[in-house]
């Protein structure tokens, strides 16, 4: 699975309990410093303040590396580093006995590999497929939770690296349908929020690439 990918599961927006540990405080704040230098695009600085964040002296704790590390791994992946997450994703294989999020990601690194090195998209179409298929109990069409954001950003983002332009949409169109019954459903009428917008705007990213023959500014301002 693309770290998105996958934010919530390797940690890149991991909220933990802190103690009002100074260190950690300091760690999880380079942390945020990195995500929005990453927002704004300028990568080579978040990967400054995300490998900053690993200081051991800010980090008692393994689990507490997991925000930086996985920030790290999805920069990698908006880079089109490839290899460089794969040996970043070595981290979260170690002491791990339930790995399955960790190979689930790695899978989706080496489908994006393929696809750089062969110019032929079918693996990671496959991988998206595969996701839709492994998640469906908690993605539109039938249901959502707070986790579905995770895999349908995942989705569209890897639809976003191979230019897939029109499915991405047609994916979000049905995103938002899915919404729009629940709504209807629980007050009487859709009630648009913060979510729906930034579903909105990433289809319009996506609207613009194609527009332009461009890729990958669909998703650009995702943390995961």
């Amino acid at each position: 699975m693309l770290l998105g990918s996958m934010s919530m599961i390797l940690g890149s927006n991991l909220v933990c309990p802190m103690d009002f540990d100074p260190a950690l405080v300091q760690s999880v704040r380079l942390v945020h410093e990195a995500q929005d230098l990453e927002v704004q695009g300028n990568y080579d600085a978040a990967l400054k303040k995300y490998n900053a964040a690993l200081d051991p002296k800010l980090n008692k704790y393994r689990w507490e590396e997991a925000s930086a590390r996985g920030g790290i791994v999805n920069l990698y992946i908006k880079m089109s580093q490839y290899d460089k997450a794969l040996q970043a994703m070595d981290w979260f294989l170690e002491d791990n006995r339930e790995p399955t999020a960790a190979l689930e990601q790695i899978k989706g690194i080496k489908a994006l590999k393929q696809y750089q090195d062969s110019g032929n998209p079918e693996p990671v179409s496959e991988h998206i497929m595969l996701l839709k298929e492994e998640y469906k109990k908690i993605l539109p069409p039938q249901n959502w939770i707070v986790a579905s954001d995770t895999y349908i950003f995942t989705i569209l983002r890897l639809y976003d690296k191979i230019g897939d332009y029109d499915s991405a949409m047609a994916y979000i169109d049905m995103c938002m349908e899915y919404f729009k019954k629940q709504d209807i459903q629980k007050y009487g009428k859709y009630k648009p929020g913060k979510a729906d917008q930034q579903y909105l705007t990433i289809q319009e990213g996506f609207k613009k690439d194609k527009a332009a023959h461009t890729k990958g500014n669909a998703t650009k301002g995702l943390l995961i």
